[in-house]
């Protein structure tokens, strides 16, 4: 019986490992996911400033080309 006893301990002993480091990944999991979303939003917001700053540029060429015919 101790022979059971022991298997029974360290396999309890490798559950416990397991839901640490799933619980370990599914934090690391989260963090990622939120440093992809804030950069995911930063590019979004570099690329409405670009095109922002397009149409302004373009809009200055015309008022230019309109006031200097």
């Amino acid at each position: 019986m101790l022979l059971v006893e022991s298997i029974r301990k360290k396999l309890l002993t490798q559950r416990r490992d397991l839901f640490r480091q799933v619980a370990q990944t599914e934090e690391e999991l989260r963090w990622f996911q939120s440093d992809i979303e804030s950069e995911v939003e930063e590019r979004g917001q570099e690329e409405t400033m670009v095109q922002l700053l397009d149409r302004l540029q373009a809009a200055e060429k015309l008022h230019v080309h309109i006031n200097y015919r």
